[in-house]
C-alpha cells in the first residue's frame, strides 16, 4: 500500500481510494491512497551518532560513579512538500525541498531523498547540501549509512571555515572526519606567506616597507602554481587548525620548483597569522653577526607558537647560538644570542589595540618614526600612534606618544657608566597636498605638498629636547618609478642624555625615497637622508643610506636589503598563496573533526571530570 501526505497539515486523515482532499491553503493531494492516519513524527528514524555519545556520556558518568542524568534518543527528522511510504517494499520518499534534521544539528538538503528501512540508509538526490556548524559539503548524491556511521557522497564541492575550499570526484563522511580521493583544494582566502630569514620583524619594517613589496592581487591569475601531494590532513586541534602536506612537488606552470618531504601551514582559531613549518633562519645582525640555522616551530596553548633555531654565528670570530620567535594573536617576541659575540639581543611587541601597543627591547632598532631608527641598550615604551583628517583644511594630522624606560647602548653591553630613566616623547606631523595632477593614459602623476613635523621629549633627568622642522614635498610618478624628495628645515633644541637618542638630521635635511620596477621581475629601491650642513651629532652627509631589491614572477618575491650606517642586511622569500593563483591536486584528503575548524574549545568538553558535592542542609 502506499501512503502520501503534504506537510501543510498537522495530521494526515483517511481517505477512499482516488479521492481529492482540499486543504486550508487551498493544496491537494492527488491520487493518494491511505489505509491508517499517519502524524509527520512517525518519519523519524533513530540516529547512532546521538547513541554513541550517550555511551560516551555513561561511560564517563560510571568513571566518576555518579549517576547519570534521564537519557533522552534524539532522531532524525524529514521533511518536504511530499511524503510517500511504500509499504511492501519499506521505502520512504521524500520529494521537494527535503531537509533532513539531526538532533546534533547537521542538515541535509536535497531535491529527492528515499529511506530505505529494512537497509537502514538514506539516499539523497540532485543538489545535495550538507550542513554542519557552519561548513557545508555539497554534491550531487548523498548515500548516509545508519549502521556504519558514514556517508558516501560523489561530485563533492566543500568549504571548511575560511581556510579551504576542496572538489573531489568522491568523499567519505564519518562522525568525526571527512575523507576524499583524487581531488584538489584552494585556500579559500589570500595568504601572504612568508619565510623571515631575518628573524627579526622590526629590521624588515625599517629596510623594506611594506608598500615597496606589494603582489600583483588586483587581477585574477590563472592558477600559476600547482601542488602534486600525496596526502593532505586537514586537523583541527584545541588551540590551533593545520593543513599538512605529505610528499609534496611544488609547481610554478610545468617547471617544478621543489619537493617536500613534509610541509603544515597552521594557525589560531581566529586566523590572526599563518605560520608555514620552513625551518631556515639567516641574516645579519649589527653587534651580533651573519647567521644560519634550522628550526622547527613548537604549538603552544591559546594559539601560540614559539620557533627555536640553533645556527652557526660569525661576528670576527665563529660561534655558535640560537634564535626564538615567539608569536600570539597580540604578543610577537624575537631573541638572539650567541658565543661569537655574548650579546643578548631582544625585540617585541604587545597589540593592545591597533593604535595602541606596548614595545620591548634589547640591543634591536626600533623604529621611531620621523626620528629614525634607534638602538637603546634597554627599552620598554607604551606607544599611542594614530591619524585624523583635517577637513577644514584638507590636511592629515598624525601623532606619536611614547612613554616608558630607556637606557643608553654600549658595545661591551651595560658594563659599565650606563644608566636608565623615564622618557615621555610627543611627536606629530601635518600633512597638506598643496597641488596634483595626473595622466591616466600617460601613467603619470605629479603632487606637490607641505609637511610640518614637531617633537617635545622630556626624560627622568630633568632633561628636555624639542625639534620643530617643515617644508615642501614633491611626488610623482611615471609609469614604474615612483619618487619622493622633501627638504625640511628647522631648529632643535636641547640635548639628550643618551647617545643612542641624539637628534641625527641636522637644521636641514633633504630625504629621498626611490622606487623603480625594471621589468616584470625586478624592482629596486633607495632610502636616503641628506645632511647639507653636516650639522648633525656625528657630522656626516649621509644620516640615512639603504638600498634594496625585489625579484621573482607575480606571487613570489626574494627580496635583499642593506643598511650602510646600521650595517644591516635582510634577506626575506615572500610566497602568497591564494584561491586565484594556487591548487593542491591530492591523492587522499582526510579533514579531522571538521565541525572543529576556526571555532574554539568550549569550558565544558569531552574530559570533564564530574564531582559530587554536598551541599548543607541549612543552606
Amino acid at each position: 500500500m502506499i501512503f502520501a501526505a503534504s506537510n501543510s497539515a498537522s495530521c494526515y486523515e483517511i481517505v477512499e481510494a482516488d479521492t481529492v482532499i482540499p486543504k486550508k491553503n487551498g493544496e491537494t493531494v492527488d491520487n493518494a491512497r491511505f489505509s491508517s492516519v499517519i502524524e509527520k513524527e512517525e518519519f523519524r528514524i533513530p540516529n547512532p551518532v546521538d547513541e554513541f555519545i550517550l555511551k560516551r556520556i555513561r561511560e564517563a558518568s560510571n568513571a566518576a560513579n555518579i549517576s547519570p542524568a534521564e537519557e533522552k534518543k534524539s532522531d532524525i527528522s524529514i521533511d518536504s512538500k511530499k511524503l510517500e511510504y511504500f509499504d511492501e517494499t519499506g521505502e520512504l520518499i521524500a520529494t521537494g525541498d527535503v531537509v533532513i534534521t539531526s538532533a546534533n544539528g547537521t542538515v541535509v538538503t536535497a531535491d529527492r531523498a528515499i529511506y530505505d528501512r529494512s537497509l537502514n540508509i538514506i539516499k539523497l538526490y540532485d543538489n545535495v547540501v550538507l550542513t554542519q556548524n557552519g561548513n557545508k559539503v555539497d554534491g550531487e548524491y548523498m548515500a548516509i549509512d545508519l549502521n556504519e556511521e558514514n556517508a558516501l557522497m560523489d561530485a563533492v564541492t566543500a568549504s571548511f571555515g575560511t581556510l579551504v575550499k576542496m572538489k573531489a570526484p568522491e568523499a567519505y563522511a564519518y562522525t568525526d572526519r571527512i575523507e576524499a580521493v583524487n581531488g584538489d583544494i584552494e585556500l579559500a582566502r589570500k595568504l601572504d606567506m612568508k619565510l623571515k630569514s631575518s628573524g627579526f620583524d622590526s629590521y624588515e619594517d625599517m629596510l623594506i616597507m611594506d608598500d615597496n613589496v606589494s603582489f600583483d592581487d588586483k587581477k585574477r591569475r590563472l592558477s600559476p602554481y600547482r601542488i602534486k601531494t600525496k596526502e593532505i590532513i586537514v586537523k583541527s586541534e584545541k588551540d590551533h587548525d593545520s593543513l599538512i602536506l605529505k610528499n609534496s612537488d611544488l609547481y610554478y606552470k610545468r617547471l617544478k620548483i621543489v619537493t617536500l618531504n613534509t610541509v603544515e601551514l597552521f594557525s589560531d582559531k581566529e586566523l590572526n597569522y599563518v605560520e608555514a613549518s620552513i625551518p631556515v633562519d639567516m641574516g645579519s645582525i649589527n653587534d651580533f653577526g651573519q647567521y644560519f640555522g634550522v628550526g622547527h616551530i613548537f604549538k603552544l596553548p591559546t594559539g601560540a607558537n614559539l620557533k627555536l633555531s640553533p645556527a652557526i654565528v660569525y661576528d670576527d670570530e665563529l660561534g655558535i647560538g640560537a634564535l626564538a620567535s615567539l608569536k600570539t594573536k597580540r604578543l610577537r617576541l624575537d631573541g638572539a644570542w650567541a658565543t661569537s659575540s655574548e650579546n643578548l639581543i631582544l625585540d617585541g611587541e604587545y597589540r593592545f589595540k591597533d593604535n595602541l601597543y606596548a614595545e620591548v627591547a634589547r640591543h634591536s632598532y626600533k623604529d621611531e618614526w620621523f626620528m629614525g631608527g634607534k638602538r637603546a641598550g634597554h627599552l620598554a615604551q607604551l606607544v599611542f600612534d594614530d591619524s585624523y583628517p583635517v577637513r577644514d583644511i584638507n590636511a592629515t594630522f598624525r601623532h606619536r606618544i611614547t612613554a616608558g624606560y630607556v637606557s643608553d647602548y654600549l658595545k661591551k653591553h651595560q658594563e659599565s657608566n650606563n644608566y636608565g630613566t623615564m622618557r615621555f616623547r610627543w611627536q606629530n606631523e601635518l600633512n597638506k597636498n598643496l597641488f596634483s595632477m595626473s595622466n591616466e593614459e600617460q601613467d603619470m602623476y605629479l603632487g606637490l605638498g607641505v609637511l610640518g613635523q614637531s617633537m617635545a621629549t622630556v626624560y627622568g633627568t630633568g632633561e628636555t629636547t624639542a625639534l620643530v622642522r617643515g617644508g615642501p614635498v614633491v611626488s610623482s610618478r611615471v609609469k614604474n618609478w615612483k619618487s619622493s624628495i622633501s627638504y625640511l628645515v628647522g631648529g632643535f633644541h636641547g640635548k639628550s642624555p643618551f647617545y643612542f637618542d641624539e637628534y641625527t638630521y641636522g637644521k636641514s635635511s633633504i630625504n629621498i625615497n626611490e622606487s623603480l620596477k625594471l621589468c616584470k621581475y625586478l624592482s629596486v629601491g633607495y632610502r636616503g637622508v641628506i645632511s647639507p650642513l653636516k650639522d648633525n651629532s656625528d657630522g656626516d652627509l649621509m644620516t640615512e643610506n639603504s638600498f634594496y631589491a625585489i625579484a621573482g614572477p607575480e606571487d613570489i618575491k626574494v627580496s635583499f636589503s642593506f643598511d650602510t650606517i646600521r650595517h644591516n642586511a635582510h634577506f626575506d622569500f615572500m610566497f602568497l598563496l591564494g584561491t586565484d593563483n594556487a591548487k593542491i591536486d591530492f591523492e587522499k584528503m582526510t579533514i579531522k573533526d571538521p565541525d572543529k575548524l576556526q571555532k574554539k574549545p568550549s569550558l565544558f568538553n569531552d574530559n570533564m571530570q564530574y564531582r559530587k558535592v554536598k551541599v548543607p542542609e541549612n543552606l
